[in-house]
């Protein structure tokens, strides 16, 4: 019996219409995530390493008393990068982060992406193309999403396995439940690469949850402000022109006034150029909103700032 020659073209066309089919039906995420954590097997020195190559995932601007300074500005292209997140069993959501101030602003499921309000007027037009793309009903602003999810962040348990909850919670999209976990998202990830102190206490809680203290809280409550006053202090001798409010461990209300204490040595690794937009009313986008012109440093979209704290104590620390 002889057999029939192989027509190479009509393979080759066979074989191209195969692969676009797969990649149409079976790409579940965006490629070209810039960091990926997975849950399954996860340990603390792997939840360290994905923090650190988030950081590192993080354009610069230099330093400020050795601490990785953010940039004010961008071009659009470069504005966000991508997080993969698996949960322990393999279903993975893509979280899009800010550049300039670590913002998480929409994730997405591979089919079906879900935007904060009130974010850089491009982020839809740039990320998770091809999804279908739907706005939630509230921003990324602490106060905005404790209100949706009727708790507070210190009622919210974090660790790794609140952070699985949280990404089959968002895989899913069960509304009564995205606000929270929202929540434990922002704060394993975004809060996590800004402090030193957030990323050893989720570390530390692999198999076990935990809910935030008074201290992981003043930390979240204050990033803008330390940053604020981190860059300021580098004209003024060390000294901070305003002193910052934070709560050590001990639950003492402690006062930050200058670049000795271990907030600033030891804990902070990130800073808000204090160049960037930074406001949460407007669609927080230096090129459109300002024209590049830098204006003033107000609250940060996963912040609620501390108005104001009487009777703090002096201490120059608080500890890691």
């Amino acid at each position: 019996m002889t057999s029939k020659p192989i027509n190479s073209k009509k393979m080759n066309k066979s074989l191209a219409l195969s692969f676009l089919f797969l990649a149409i039906f079976l790409n579940t995420r965006p490629a070209d995530a810039n960091v990926r954590f997975d849950l399954s097997g996860a340990t603390s020195s792997s939840y360290k390493t994905f923090i650190k190559n988030l950081r590192e995932a993080l354009p610069k601007d230099g330093k400020v008393y050795d601490i990785s300074v953010l940039l004010s500005t961008v071009m659009d292209s470069k504005r966000f990068i991508l997080i993969d997140l698996v949960n322990y069993d393999g279903q993975s959501i893509t979280a899009a982060i800010d550049v300039l101030n670590v913002y998480i602003v929409a994730y997405s499921t591979g089919t079906v992406s879900y935007f904060f309000q009130q974010i850089p007027a491009q982020a839809p037009k740039l990320l998770f193309k091809g999804t279908q793309q739907r706005t939630l009903p509230y921003t990324g602003n602490y106060e905005n999403l404790q209100t949706a999810a009727k708790k507070l962040r210190e009622n919210i348990e974090l660790g790794l396995p609140a952070l699985d909850s949280a990404i089959t919670t968002l895989f899913h999209y069960n509304a009564e439940a995205a606000a929270s976990a929202l929540l434990v998202l922002i704060q394993t990830t975004s809060e996590a690469a800004r402090f030193r102190y957030i990323e050893l206490q989720i570390a530390n809680n692999v198999g076990t949850k935990f809910k935030p203290s008074q201290t992981i809280i003043s930390l979240e409550n204050n990033w803008s402000a330390l940053s604020k006053q981190i860059q300021i202090a580098k004209n003024k001798n060390g000294q901070f022109e305003t002193p910052v409010i934070l709560i050590d461990p001990q639950g003492n209300r402690v006062q930050i006034t200058n670049v000795t204490s271990n907030v600033v040595t030891q804990n902070i690794k990130l800073l808000l150029n204090i160049g960037a937009t930074v406001d949460t009313t407007a669609a927080n986008d230096v090129d459109e909103v300002t024209s590049g012109v830098p204006i003033r440093l107000s609250s940060c979209g996963h912040e609620m700032e501390r108005k104001s704290v009487q009777n703090g104590r002096h201490a120059n620390y608080v500890s890691v």
